[in-house]
Formats: structure tokens, C-alpha cells, sequence
């Protein structure tokens, strides 16, 4: 009874051996014989039309993984193996790797933060800065964050471009610049101080026909519109400094006459003398108004104008010659003190 049981189980075993050493033969012979083909480019192609051209040539579509692409479209296949250009079997597997599109989120808040902070914000979240504005705002403070384009909590996409509109904070006064001419310096210290406007630099040149310590010229010029914290120049009377017309020798006499028509003009004229420039007149004349200034006899000097900011004449004097525009020599104690 053992030895035919012994026998029963030899018989299968040897019938299994051979039941698989046919089966593996006849496998490999078939896959030996099944035809080949070239596996096709399928990179950046749209998944649906890949997994046609697929079952065509009898190949077998295999999807291997989704990701995320900021450069293939949702759908359409990021990789493939194998690779496009070999040669496989038939009823092979082709294993693709399908792109999700590009990485959606949602838009960073911005608001009220500094535009650096903003700034380093937008390329942790994979996007781009394209273009910044800049306005005044009375809540938010100077260099902040008021808005942005698109708004956060928006979805964008990786690379999606941002623009911003960022605060310059509030919006200045704005005043209209006082006559400080003939002034002493304290007095005109607190009309400049009431507009908060701040004093840039104080010159001083000497003027006998105005009293000491007086304001005699003022930058920006009276009646100009000016905003908080602007700067102004001052030029102060001081016995201590060069004069401008020398009361021994005398002067010349420039002479300009505006030209006819309706309007007003923006006169500037500037004595440059002493190594410094004056503004002597900065303001609005009349059409056929004469302006005079008085250029001291003894020093090398020239006298520019400007008619509405645009160059009209520069006239150059030189120590002790006559001015051939006027052909006279004033003497001092006539002149009726221009500067």
C-alpha cells in the first residue's frame, strides 16, 4: 500500500515537471515568433490619442504615475518607458507618466506687508512679480502692500504673474510758498516751520540797500506750490559778506524788456558772481515789463534769463567795462537797490 502511494505521488511529480518544462517552452517559442515594433514618441501628446496609438500596434497602455507639470498641459504624458525609439513585442505593457497641469494654490495675503516681505512671498508660491504701482494712502504705511492683482485667496497657477500697488503713505499738504522776502531769519524760520517745509542751506551776501539780516531772495519763489517737507534755500543779508554792487565803483544796468502778447510770463533770472549763482527774480511779469538788474562794475560776472523754463539770453560782463547794452555807468547811490 506505502509503495503505491510512493509511486502515485512520483508519477505526478513527473508529470508536473514535464507539464511545466512544455508550458515554458511553448510560451517562449511564442514570444520568441510574436513580431516586433519601434515604440512611438508619445511626449507631450494628449493621453487619449497615445492610448489609440497604443492598441493599435498591439501594445498595452499602463498608467505608471500623475504629476504636476508647469510646462506639459493636464492630460498629456510627461514620460514613457520604455523609452520612444525601441524595439519591443507585441503585448508588451507601456507604462506613461500623465501630467496634472500646472500646481494650483491659493494667492498669498499680501495686504499691509512690507513690499520685500510681498516680494519674497510671490517666488516662495512659484509665481511672478510683473509689475508694481505706486499711490498715496492714508492707512497704510509708506512701502506697504494695498492691493494685489490677482487677490489672495484666488487659485493661480505656478508662474502666474502678480502686480501690486504699494503705498507711498499719506498724501502731503500742500501749500502755496509765502513772500519771506525782508524777513529776518527767525521770522521767516516760522513761516516755513507752520508749512513744515524744511530749510535746505541759508547764504548770505551783502546788500546796502537792505537792511541787515533781512531775507533777500527765497527758493522755491513766492506764489509756487509747495508740499510738506519740501526743502528751501534762503539768501540772507550780512555785512560781512561780499557785496553785490560795489558802492565806490558802481554798476552796470542789464536790461531786459518782456515781448508783446496777452499772457503773463515766468521770468528767472540768475547773477552768477563771486563763485556763487543768484536768483535774482523768480515770478510772473507782465508782456513789455522791464526787468533791470544791477551788475556790480568791478567783478566778472553773468546774467542769465529764462522765460517760462526755456533759455532765452545770457549776457557775460566783465571787471570794469562798460556795458554796451545800456552805454552808461550807473553810479550806485542812484540805483533803487535791485537784486
Amino acid at each position: 500500500m506505502i509503495l503505491k502511494i510512493i509511486r502515485f505521488f512520483s508519477l505526478l511529480v513527473v508529470f508536473s515537471i514535464i507539464t511545466g518544462v512544455s508550458a515554458f517552452v511553448t510560451i517562449h517559442y511564442l514570444i520568441k515568433n510574436q513580431p516586433e515594433v519601434i515604440v512611438p514618441d508619445f511626449s507631450g501628446k494628449d493621453v487619449e490619442y497615445c492610448t489609440k496609438q497604443l492598441e493599435s500596434i498591439s501594445l498595452i497602455p499602463r498608467i505608471k504615475s500623475f504629476e504636476f507639470n508647469q510646462f506639459v498641459p493636464a492630460n498629456h504624458i510627461i514620460d514613457q518607458l520604455p523609452k520612444a525609439g525601441e524595439t519591443v513585442k507585441k503585448g508588451r505593457d507601456v507604462h506613461l507618466t500623465i501630467s496634472r497641469g500646472k500646481k494650483t494654490d491659493l494667492m498669498p495675503f499680501l495686504y499691509g506687508k512690507n513690499i520685500d516681505e510681498a516680494k519674497i512671498e510671490i517666488l516662495k508660491s512659484g509665481l511672478k512679480l510683473a509689475h508694481i504701482s505706486f499711490t498715496h494712502h492714508d492707512k497704510i504705511s509708506k512701502y506697504h502692500i494695498i492691493a494685489s492683482s490677482p487677490s489672495q485667496g484666488v487659485f493661480t497657477k505656478s508662474g502666474t504673474e502678480v502686480s501690486l500697488l504699494v503705498s507711498l503713505g499719506k498724501k502731503p499738504k500742500e501749500y502755496i510758498m509765502p513772500d519771506i522776502t525782508g524777513m529776518t531769519i527767525e521770522e521767516a524760520e516760522n513761516e516755513i516751520a507752520k508749512r513744515n517745509l524744511l530749510i535746505e542751506k541759508i547764504e548770505s551776501v551783502f546788500s546796502p540797500d537792505h537792511k541787515q539780516s533781512v531775507i533777500l531772495s527765497q527758493k522755491p519763489a513766492y506764489g509756487v506750490r509747495v508740499k510738506e517737507k519740501d526743502k528751501v534755500t534762503l539768501v540772507i543779508n550780512h555785512m560781512d559778506t561780499p557785496s553785490i554792487i560795489s558802492p565806490v565803483i558802481g554798476s552796470n544796468m542789464f536790461i531786459y524788456k518782456l515781448p508783446p502778447g496777452v499772457l503773463k510770463s515766468h521770468i528767472k533770472t540768475e547773477l552768477e558772481i563771486y563763485n556763487r549763482t543768484f536768483v535774482i527774480h523768480d515770478g510772473y511779469f507782465s508782456p513789455e515789463e522791464t526787468i533791470l538788474i544791477a551788475v556790480p562794475f568791478d567783478q566778472d560776472a553773468v546774467v542769465t534769463i529764462f522765460r517760462d523754463k526755456e533759455f532765452v539770453e545770457e549776457k557775460t560782463f566783465k571787471a570794469f567795462q562798460k556795458n554796451r547794452q545800456n552805454k552808461f555807468l550807473t553810479d550806485f547811490n542812484n540805483l533803487p537797490g535791485y537784486f
